[in-house]
C-alpha cells in the first residue's frame, strides 16, 4: 500500500513533511486511497468567508510593558536596558541577564532590586507592586492600596529612570509615558 503520506504514531513530531495538511490516520490493509482523500476533504474544509476571525483582546499589562519599553527607548534605552526592564516587570527571568551595573545600582538605591550572594532579584516590595498593577490592569482587583504610594505613571517613570541609571528625570519620563497612554490609575483606551 503506497500513500502520499504515511501514518505516523508520533505526535507532536519534528518532521516538517507531516505538517500542513497531514492526516493522522491509521490505514488498514483493505482501505483504499479514496477513503483517505474523503477524510482529507472533511478534516481540512475551510471556514466560511463571511465569519470574521476571532481576535483575542490585548492584555492590558503587556500594553503597559510596551508603553514602558517605547518610553525607555525614547530616553536612550538600549537592548540591555530593555532586557532589564522586562525582567523587572516579570516578563523574563532576571537570572538569565548579563546585567548593566549602572542600571542595577540605581535600581538597588531606589529599593526596586536587591543583590546578594545568590544573585540579583526584584525587591519584595517591588514584586508586590508589579503583581498588584497586573491585577488592576487586568481587572482582577480594584485594590489600589496594594500598588504602593505612587500612581501608575509615577511608578513606571521611576522604574524607567532606575533602569537607565538614574540620570534621567522621572518627571520628563512621566510626561512621555502619558503620551503612550499611561495614566495615574491605568491605561488610556486611545493613546
Amino acid at each position: 500500500m503506497d500513500y502520499a503520506k504515511t501514518p505516523c504514531s508520533e505526535f507532536p513530531n519534528d518532521n516538517p513533511d507531516l505538517h500542513n495538511g497531514s492526516v493522522w490516520y491509521a490505514a488498514d490493509e483493505d482501505d483504499s486511497l479514496d477513503s483517505i482523500e474523503i477524510l482529507d476533504e472533511l478534516v481540512f474544509e475551510s471556514a466560511p468567508e463571511d465569519e470574521p476571525a476571532a481576535q483575542e483582546p490585548a492584555d492590558p499589562f503587556y500594553a503597559l510593558v510596551h508603553a514602558i519599553e517605547s518610553t525607555t527607548l525614547s530616553f536612550g534605552g538600549n537592548p540591555d536596558s530593555l532586557a532589564l526592564m522586562r525582567a523587572m516587570l516579570g516578563v523574563t527571568r532576571i537570572e538569565t541577564l548579563a546585567l548593566d551595573l549602572t542600571g542595577l545600582e540605581a535600581l538597588v538605591r531606589a529599593g526596586l532590586a536587591s543583590c546578594s550572594a545568590a544573585g540579583v532579584a526584584r525587591s519584595e516590595r517591588f514584586t508586590r507592586e508589579v503583581l498588584a498593577w497586573q491585577d488592576i490592569l487586568r481587572e482582577k482587583s480594584d485594590d489600589f492600596a496594594a500598588c504602593g504610594a505612587a500612581m501608575l505613571d509615577e511608578w513606571a517613570s521611576e522604574l524607567i529612570a532606575g533602569v537607565l541609571g538614574g540620570a534621567t528625570r522621572a518627571d520628563a519620563v512621566r510626561r512621555e509615558l502619558r503620551k503612550h497612554g499611561v495614566a495615574a490609575f491605568g491605561l488610556l483606551a486611545a493613546a
